[in-house]
């Protein structure tokens, strides 16, 4: 095994990341009473603690551009009639993934991918809630928001931000 690849292991068997979206791990995490409390609290651990790290080591320009051009795309696939909400979670896991990226840290992009993968339906199931309430604004939003704290030097103004970022998310299966 290569010393940078971070391997899983699921009741022994090795966990693939190229397995489908409803993959074993998944339906073991949710399987579990309050698992899904676990989830948004694994959730906000791994995106708290991405985020908090490059706040520490001030990502490089081109990170900040490729995230912010993922928040682009991400704001385009929101304004289109009708929605895609296909193509808006792509762009929502994409913009996500690129701040992971930013780390430039390999450990942190395999957990991240983890995370999506976890995270994947309730993720579909909020933004089709959120078209529904017409509330495309609120992810418009808190993208906009993260990318902007994510550049600035206050901690807790990017933890709030974080924490607003799940409003609608943290409730998808209560």
């Amino acid at each position: 095994a290569h010393p940078s690849v971070l391997h899983i292991y699921v009741n022994g068997l090795p966990y693939r990341q190229e397995s489908n979206h409803n993959s074993y791990i998944y339906q073991v995490i949710l399987q579990k009473e309050g698992s899904y409390d676990d989830l948004i609290g694994l959730r906000k651990i791994i995106e708290n603690g991405i985020m908090t790290l490059l706040m520490e080591q001030r990502m490089s320009a081109e990170s900040y551009k490729a995230i912010s051009k993922s928040c682009d795309k991400l704001l385009k696939e929101l304004k289109r009639e009708p929605e895609d909400v296909e193509k808006i979670l792509e762009a929502d896991i994409e913009f996500h993934k690129k701040v992971a990226e930013a780390t430039e840290n390999s450990l942190v992009m395999v957990v991240h991918d983890v995370i999506i993968q976890l995270t994947r339906a309730s993720r579909k199931k909020t933004i089709e809630k959120v078209i529904e309430k017409g509330d495309k604004e609120y992810l418009e939003f808190t993208h906009k928001n993260l990318l902007e704290k994510l550049n600035g030097d206050n901690v807790n103004a990017l933890y709030q931000a974080i924490n607003d970022s799940y409003f609608y998310w943290k409730d998808i299966y209560k």
